[in-house]
């Protein structure tokens, strides 16, 4: 008898052949939740696992476009080598499966940190910088007006973190 379960892993055993993937590492069913488990290594636990095996690493948060996403990764891979390695999410925003990855790259100055998120703006991958404490200036898609809104209805007097929600012309000078 085909489950649902042997038909999923047959799929993805097709996807990962048509794209010259690998599938490095399943669990059986059975075995879920017993031992290392698969969510050890997601949602930035495969930066963390980075960080054991090497020195000098960071990561930043990419979005990268649906219909696009091949490209782009080979855009830079081009551009950098295995200066970033990819790690890859897929999130759900407004009934649309996206992907969303938090690359480790090789960090070797604020200035090339930097050069490499804005090749990735030119390549239209969004980046939320996780570089900086101040919200915005990790990347401006971050609904800021509605943030300000809030955060003038919560605290008036400005008590609260000063300085953290700067004006989007701030934000502008920043990213230059």
């Amino acid at each position: 008898m085909v489950t649902r379960i042997h038909k999923s892993v047959h799929l993805l055993d097709c996807l990962a052949d048509k794209y010259d993937g690998d599938i490095g590492y399943t669990i059986p069913a059975e075995n879920y939740q017993k031992g290392l488990k698969l969510s050890d290594f997601t949602w930035n636990h495969a930066t963390l696992w980075a960080h054991k095996h090497g020195d000098n690493l960071t990561y930043l948060q990419a979005r990268f476009q649906t219909d696009r996403i091949f490209e782009q990764m080979a855009d830079l891979r081009s551009k950098f080598g295995d200066e970033i390695q990819f790690h890859f999410e897929y999130i759900k925003i407004q009934g649309e499966i996206v992907p969303a990855s938090l690359p480790v790259v090789k960090y070797q100055s604020k200035e090339r940190l930097y050069e490499i998120i804005q090749f990735c703006k030119t390549i239209e991958v969004e980046i939320n910088d996780p570089h900086t404490y101040i919200l915005g200036f990790g990347g401006y898609n971050m609904r800021m007006k509605e943030l300000l809104k809030r955060k003038e209805l919560n605290d008036p007097y400005n008590l609260l973190n000063p300085g953290k929600l700067p004006t989007a012309k701030e934000v502008q000078e920043f990213q230059l």
